[in-house]
C-alpha cells in the first residue's frame, strides 16, 4: 500500500532523481505502462518508490503495491501526469526478437529478404502517377503473404488516393516507426471495408 502523504512536489522530485540517477533498484523497470510528464517517459511505479524515499525517508519496495495503484495516485495528484499504454512497444519487441534469431542463426538464411527489401524499397513510388502499376509491378517474393499483395493491388486500383496517403505517412521517417504502423494499419483497413 502506497502511504497516503505522497506529494505532487515528491513525485517531481523523484522524476529529477530519476532523470539524474536512472534506475537504482533491481526490478524498477515498467514492463505495461509509462508515465508520460514533460514529453518524458518513466516507470511508474519506480517514480512512486522514490517519491515515497521524499516523503518519508524511505525506498517504498514494488512488491509493496501494484501498478494500478500507483498509476490512480499520479493521476489523482496532477493532470500533467499521464499514464500511457506501451502497447507500442510490440514493434520493438519483434526488432529485438528478430536480433536474437540473427545472433543465433547468422545472416544465411536472411540475406535474400534485405535484397528483396532494397529492390522494394527503390521500386516503390508513393508519388507515381499510377500507383496501381507500380505496386502491381514489383516482385515483393515472400515479404508479403500472398493474399496481402492481392489486398496492397485493390487497395491501390479503388482507392489510390486515400492508400497512397497511407504509404506517405508509413514511409515518413520523421515520424517514429510505430506511429507509422498504427496508422497505416487503422487506415488500410478503414479503406479496405469501405471498398466493399
Amino acid at each position: 500500500m502506497i502511504p497516503n502523504n505522497i506529494t505532487e512536489q515528491n513525485v517531481l522530485d523523484a522524476i529529477k532523481d530519476f532523470n539524474i540517477n536512472g534506475i537504482r533498484y533491481p526490478l524498477a523497470r515498467s514492463k505495461k505502462f509509462d508515465l508520460v510528464f514533460n514529453n518524458q517517459t518513466y516507470p511508474p511505479k519506480y517514480i512512486i518508490s522514490l517519491a515515497n524515499e521524499y516523503a518519508n525517508k524511505v525506498y517504498l519496495s514494488h512488491q509493496d503495491f501494484d501498478t494500478y495503484e500507483a498509476q490512480r495516485l499520479l493521476k489523482s495528484l496532477s493532470p500533467n501526469f499521464v499514464i500511457q499504454d506501451k502497447e507500442t512497444d510490440n514493434v520493438a519487441d519483434l526488432i529485438k526478437k528478430y536480433k536474437i534469431h540473427i545472433k543465433a542463426g547468422g545472416l544465411e538464411d536472411e540475406v535474400y529478404k534485405w535484397e528483396l527489401l532494397a529492390e522494394y524499397k527503390a521500386k516503390l513510388n508513393v508519388y507515381a502517377a499510377d500507383l496501381y502499376d507500380n505496386i502491381k509491378s514489383i516482385d515483393f517474393g515472400n515479404l508479403l503473404y500472398f493474399n496481402a499483395k492481392t489486398v496492397l493491388i485493390a487497395l491501390a486500383k479503388e482507392r489510390q488516393e486515400p492508400y497512397r496517403e497511407c504509404l506517405k505517412v508509413l514511409f515518413d521517417e520523421n515520424k517514429p516507426l510505430a506511429e507509422r504502423i498504427k496508422y497505416y494499419c487503422e487506415q488500410t483497413l478503414q479503406i479496405y471495408r469501405v471498398r466493399r
